[in-house]
């Protein structure tokens, strides 16, 4: 942080992700307090950024409240309502009850806070293998990839309580193959489709 907090590029500070490291804040007292002394010492080396303390679900501290919650989590509408109303309920990953975790830890202050979906699309396309990656099912189609694109982008900007998101991602990295672009940077639908899709709701 010393060395890189006078750069531009530089828009907020991200501890922790997803609670890689810090696992079961719930439950365990001592890594929430980590989490939380961690947010602390980051805003005493620089007050000029916002701090996500852990970016994706389970905050506790931190100047932006950030949710991953992917396509196939839809309703994903009705999904970021009740995380709204009720930031203690799951964010709904994982199948079954399987790696769940909840928005909000206990006793956590989001009020006023601004909400963020910092991790959200996921849609793959493309050939695929058993180790490649991508959230809910393959579309069979670049006008099914298309209107899958589309579809969640409009239920993102229905959300009344959002102020932000992520598209997850941009190229396709490694194994995971849910970017708009392929690795070698060849977008999946043509680009006007993609920005006619991204600015449909801007003014």
């Amino acid at each position: 942080m010393i060395r890189d907090r006078g750069h531009p590029s530089i828009i907020t500070w991200v501890p922790f992700n997803e609670s890689w490291g810090v696992w079961n804040q719930a439950e365990r007292p001592e890594q929430r307090a980590f989490v939380e002394g961690i947010v602390g010492l980051t805003r005493a080396l620089d007050k000029s950024r916002p701090i996500v303390g852990n970016d994706g679900w389970e905050f506790s501290a931190g100047d932006l409240w950030t949710l991953h919650v992917y396509e196939e989590n839809m309703n994903l509408g009705s999904r970021l309502s009740e995380l709204a109303k009720d930031p203690g309920s799951y964010v709904n990953i994982g199948e079954g009850g399987l790696g769940q975790r909840v928005g909000a830890l206990p006793g956590s202050n989001i009020t006023n806070l601004p909400i963020l979906l910092t991790e959200c699309g996921g849609i793959g396309y493309g050939q695929h293998g058993d180790n490649d990656f991508a959230y809910g099912e393959i579309p069979s189609s670049e006008v099914e990839l298309e209107q899958r694109i589309e579809a969640a982008i409009n239920v993102i900007y229905d959300a009344q309580d959002l102020q932000g998101f992520v598209w997850t991602q941009l190229t396709d990295v490694q194994q995971e193959i849910n970017g708009l672009l392929y690795f070698d940077r060849r977008p999946k639908i043509p680009i006007k489709s993609l920005k006619k899709i991204f600015e449909q709701h801007t003014d």
